[in-house]
């Protein structure tokens, strides 16, 4: 028996094609076929949220550096401003709430806890002063079906 070598093998394979599939099959594909994902409201919410804040902190007087300003004396019945210098956000938890049905499309929920911390300036010239709090969220995450 005569073996074909490697260019002959390379040849032979090339001249293959894959047979089309079955209707049925074809049927199935394009009745599972996923639906575009849409971004809900939900998910510009808290977008929009943080831009407004951003802005608005930009936008407000006396968001200078504390060094640029100028010393302005402080009456004795009114409370020092803190000015915020920097914050940090720090993930501490992430649960699996498990999956729903959103309208149309599962969702599943998953509860975060964060600790944040604000850092203000401090009033007499020191260290800055730090403040800490527990934020928790519920975010939907959509899935994706075929």
């Amino acid at each position: 028996m005569n073996t074909p070598n490697d260019e002959e093998i390379e040849a032979l394979l090339g001249k293959l094609a894959p047979a089309p599939p079955a209707p049925a099959l074809m049927m199935r594909l394009r009745a599972a076929r996923p639906r575009p994902v849409i971004l809900r409201p939900i998910f510009w919410g808290p977008l929009a949220a943080v831009a407004a804040a951003v802005v608005t902190a930009l936008t407000l007087p006396g968001n200078e550096p504390a060094k640029a300003r100028e010393p302005q004396p402080e009456l004795a019945n009114e409370t020092p401003k803190r000015v915020p210098v920097a914050s940090k956000q720090h993930l501490m938890e992430v649960i699996d709430l498990g999956v729903v049905r959103d309208a149309d499309q599962p969702v599943r929920l998953i509860r975060t806890t964060w600790l944040d911390e604000i850092y203000y300036a401090s009033t007499t010239g020191g260290q800055t002063e730090k403040e800490s709090q527990i934020r928790e969220e519920v975010m939907p995450v959509a899935l994706t079906t075929y």
